[in-house]
């Protein structure tokens, strides 16, 4: 819409100037526009958007309407930008009594808040999500919970779950960290790649053999989503010699024909 894009060009041209709007827009209850636009502040926390953002998602905890759903998942995102801890108890028990049972799309923001906030309390709400999602790699609760930032407790559950040995929850972790984590990363990353090397770097005529099981096919993957993370990292970028040489330790056909 016109005015949305009022705003992104605002916040664009000048932070300042923006950010009584922004402030404003987060206030207004029957504000529509999409957080996307509106979490572009440079500001780590808008304290004066706290009593609002509570008012409006406590007003739209029980609502079965699909339009205030959609207003009430465009809040917990703004919270989860913009909210400082002085909500995080009535967040919490928003959690517990109701966002313990939301739509993914909904309730991910407010985890990414609350473990943004208390990574203590935070990360075993997380975790208790991911046991009972119904796909191993998490990849879906990690997208919900990163669209605004990547809190520091969720980056800690990522690199716990790299070490993992199954292929899709590595391969999950591995792109979240690239994507959004620092140098720190990126030496976690390379450090698992070595260890897959360990196990599987002379073992190419498995990896390659048409009748190898399941387990033993899917090996080939965590390879290449390893290297695909190094390689593509929005927070990194390796020199041309050193992704020659990462794609030189390709040990499958697979991994080859994807690079």
């Amino acid at each position: 819409s016109n005015r949305a894009y009022a705003f992104k060009r605002l916040i664009e041209l000048d932070q300042n100037r923006a950010r009584p709007f922004v402030i404003n827009e987060i206030r207004d209850p029957d504000s529509f526009i999409n957080p996307d636009i509106l979490k572009e502040l440079d500001d780590r926390f808008l304290p004066e958007t706290d009593g609002a953002l509570i008012e409006q998602i406590t007003k739209l905890t029980t609502t079965d309407d699909r339009q205030m759903q959609l207003k009430l998942q465009f809040k917990l995102m703004l919270a989860a930008r913009y909210a400082t801890a002085n909500i995080y108890k009535d967040l919490l028990d928003v959690y517990k009594k109701y966002g313990i049972n939301w739509r993914l799309e909904q309730s991910g923001s407010l985890l990414a808040y609350l473990v943004s906030h208390n990574e203590k309390e935070g990360v075993p709400l997380i975790e208790d999500r991911l046991a009972k999602w119904d796909e191993k790699s998490g990849s879906h609760v990690f997208y919900q919970l990163t669209r605004i930032r990547l809190p520091k407790g969720l980056e800690n559950i990522l690199r716990k779950r790299l070490g993992s040995e199954e292929p899709e929850t590595l391969g999950t972790a591995a792109y979240y960290l690239s994507k959004y984590g620092g140098s720190e990363n990126r030496k976690l990353i390379e450090k698992r790649h070595d260890r897959w090397l360990k196990e599987w770097a002379g073992r190419s005529a498995e990896l390659d053999d048409p009748g190898a099981d399941d387990k033993t096919k899917s090996q080939s993957m965590a390879q290449v989503n390893l290297l695909i993370s190094l390689i593509r990292s929005e927070t990194w970028k390796l020199s041309d010699n050193e992704i020659h040489q990462l794609k030189l330790k390709c040990a499958s056909q697979a991994c080859r024909q994807q690079f």
